[in-house]
This record gives C-alpha cells, structure tokens and sequence, in this order.
C-alpha cells in the first residue's frame, strides 16, 4: 500500500521526537548520576522533594502548554495577531500559581528556605517553558524546539555532571534550575511573537481549556508518584530509591517502544485514512497478541539485565529486598508494553484519548485508597503489589474499552454503507 506521506508532516515529527528523546534523557542522567554519587539515604530524600516540587509544577502547569497549542493553532487564522496575549496572559496566572504554591510548600513542609530559594527558579521557569513550548509547537517552529533541547541537553549533562559531583543535593537542585533557565532563555530569544499585553478574554478562554486538560495531569500523578508520597510518611526511605532508581531503568528500556509508537501513530492515522477502522481493528488484535509474547520476554531480560546493571554499577542498592521490589514490577512490563504501544500509536492518536484519561483517574484514585490501607497492613511491600494490580487493570480495561469501541464503530460504518 502506498500512503501520500506529507513531507513537512515527517520532518516536523521527526525533530518533535528529537526534543522528546532530550527532554527524556536530561532528568534521567540527574537521576542515573546522583543515584551514583550520593547514598540511598540522601539520594531518597531528593527523590522525595522533587516529588514535591511536581505537585507545585501540576498546578502551576495545569494543561497551560496543550492550551497554549490549541489556542496559538487557532489564532493562526487572524495571522497570530494574539499570540503575544497568550503567552502574557497565561504566563501571569502561571506565575501567580507557582508563587503560592511555592510559599504554600514551605509553610506546610520541614525544608529549609535555603532549599526552597535554591529550587525556586526551577519552579517559576517550568510552567513558563511548557507553555512557550506550547506556543513554538502551535506555530509549527517544531524544529527550533527541538534543536534547542539537542543543544541545551548536550551542554547542561556536561555542567550538571560537575554540579552534581562537587554539591551533591544542592548540585541536583541547582542542575535542574539550569537547565529551565537555558531553555527559557533560548525560547525566548527565538520566540516567533512579540510581548503583548494582558488580555481578560484570552486568559479565560485559555485558562479554562487548560483546567479541563490538567485533570489528567492529577490522574497520572496519583496513577504513578504519588507512591512515593506514602513510603515517605511512612518512614520507608531506602525503598523511595530502590523503587525510583528501578522505575527509571524501566523508563530508558521502555522508551525505544515509546519511540517506536510515535513513530506508528503516524502510520495509524494513516491507515485510517485510507482503509478506514475496520483494518485498524483487524491489526490491533494481531499486535496485541504479539506485543504480549514480546513482553513476557522482555520482561525476563529486563529482570535479569536491571539485576546484573544494579550489582556492578550501583551495589549499594543491591539488597535481596530490592530483588524482591524489581521482580513483583517486573510482572507489570508484558502489559506496560501493550499499554505504552497501543496508547501512545493507536487509541490516542485515533481520537479515543477520553477512555485513557478516565481510567487512569479511576485507577490513580483507587490507588491511593489500596496505598494507604496497604502499607499499614503489609508494610513498604504493599505498594509494589498494589502498582501491580492497579496499572494491570487500569491497562486491561484500557484495551478491553478500546476493542468494544473501536469493534462497534467498525459495525456502525459497515450498516451506513452498506
């Protein structure tokens, strides 16, 4: 089959993948690297404030970059005229939010506030390059964005490594700050707008948009880190570093499958397009069957591999209880490669994003409910058993909503034409 691919179309994705790929790495090599230097102890403890420090970014955040996008996309009818006002707009109320939730954090928390100044800017700039990264991907400058994160990626491992190795903690907190600093500087200086003011209208049009956006942000929130909110308040400290140095091996070995979906996504649409969903639905179930087979495997290798890469590079983690941590997640990854490939290329893409972000709140808040009564019950054990149970439903309910209606709008197309 040949498809009329657009040209543009691949070359903007291709260097969107470019920014995603470098986005990724940055905050794994801080955590890889720190992980390293510092003990258990010290590195759970940073693990734990940033953890905390996400939860000020979610609100501050709070769908403002895929607002943004929309918004500057649709402006582009008045030739962007507005754009200056969004970005202004949206930004004020961004920085509104994160200077109470910054203030909100340090009353309600032990941290010095000489932690809280040093992570301060890292908590203003964030919200800020999210929606300018909005902004540069409304405007389809895709390419600028992604060779801005290519080049400031590349810099910032080569300082952040220093950071980290002469300051340690404060070296993690500082490295994070600049890296926010050089993207917003670099977005700033090749921003496609000029600063305009602050308009009523657009903030509420965006805004709102954005607070209907940012409820799957608390839904992945509580699906994923909020494990790490309940080790801590009981006590479970070198758990807090087992489990996020093993949940960020499974994120470099899962991210070729992420790669490889968007990549598919494109194909998806596609095929779509031109053999319409009844072939969508005959290669989802053939790929479901074998992205299953391929994840029992992986799963083994991965079990082996991390066990292997944790006893030479980083023994002081190497604890029969951390074998047990990684086996009970290694059962997950037969249905996380299903549920990141057959997200990220097929259900998102297609437009059924809604059964996604449904699920995942149902699932986030019943794991919650499971973390708290478990951990009381069980000890740090339960959390791990509990992420296993609920990401597997949460991903089998996914595809089983998906079949049922992908299957039924396949039947309805079939009766119309017919």
């Amino acid at each position: 089959m040949h498809f009329n691919w657009d040209r543009e179309f691949l070359f903007n994705y291709f260097w969107r993948i470019v920014q995603f790929v470098c986005k990724s790495i940055v905050p794994l090599f801080i955590n890889f690297y720190s992980a390293k230097v510092l003990l258990p102890q010290a590195y759970s403890e940073i693990v734990v404030y940033l953890t905390y420090l996400s939860i000020v970014n979610l609100f501050s955040n709070f769908g403002l970059s895929s607002s943004a996008l929309r918004y500057t996309a649709e402006d582009s009818v008045n030739g962007n005229a507005n754009v200056g006002h969004i970005f202004s707009s949206v930004s004020l109320f961004a920085l509104f939010v994160s200077i109470v939730g910054t203030f909100l954090f340090y009353g309600l928390t032990n941290y010095s506030i000489e932690i809280i100044v040093i992570s301060f800017v890292y908590v203003l700039l964030n919200p800020l390059v999210s929606i300018l990264d909005g902004i540069f991907l409304g405007l389809k400058r895709i390419k600028v964005v992604g060779v801005i994160s290519l080049v400031v990626s590349i810099f910032s491992i080569l300082i952040f490594y220093y950071l980290i190795k002469e300051f340690k903690v404060i070296g993690v907190l500082i490295s994070y700050s600049v890296y926010y600093t050089f993207i917003f500087v670099f977005y700033l200086y090749f921003r496609p707008f000029k600063f305009k003011g602050f308009s009523i209208a657009i903030a509420k049009n965006v805004i709102g948009y954005a607070l209907v956006v940012g409820v799957g942000s608390i839904a992945f929130f509580l699906y994923t880190r909020v494990d790490i909110l309940f080790l801590d308040f009981f006590g479970y400290d070198v758990e807090i570093s087992q489990y996020e140095l093993i949940t960020r091996i499974f994120e470099v070995c899962i991210m070729p499958i992420v790669l490889v979906a968007q990549v598919a996504s494109v194909y998806f649409i596609k095929l779509k397009q031109n053999r319409g969903l009844e072939y969508v639905y005959f290669l989802y179930r053939r790929l479901l069957v074998g992205l299953l087979l391929v994840g029992i495997l992986f799963s083994f290798l991965l079990y082996y591999g991390a066990t292997f890469f944790i006893t030479y590079f980083y023994p002081e983690y190497s604890t029969q209880q951390f074998d047990l941590i990684l086996l009970i997640l290694s059962l997950i990854i037969p249905l996380k490669l299903v549920g990141v490939f057959m997200t990220t290329a097929i259900i998102t893409p297609l437009g059924f994003a809604k059964i996604i972000s449904l699920t995942t709140l149902f699932f986030g808040i019943l794991n919650v409910v499971l973390d708290y009564l478990g951990i009381q019950v069980f000890g740090f054990i339960a959390v791990f058993w509990v992420t296993l149970l609920v990401h597997s439903l949460n991903i089998v309910l996914q595809q089983v909503l998906f079949f049922i209606k992908i299957r039924n709008v396949k039947d309805d197309f079939k009766i119309i034409t017919q």
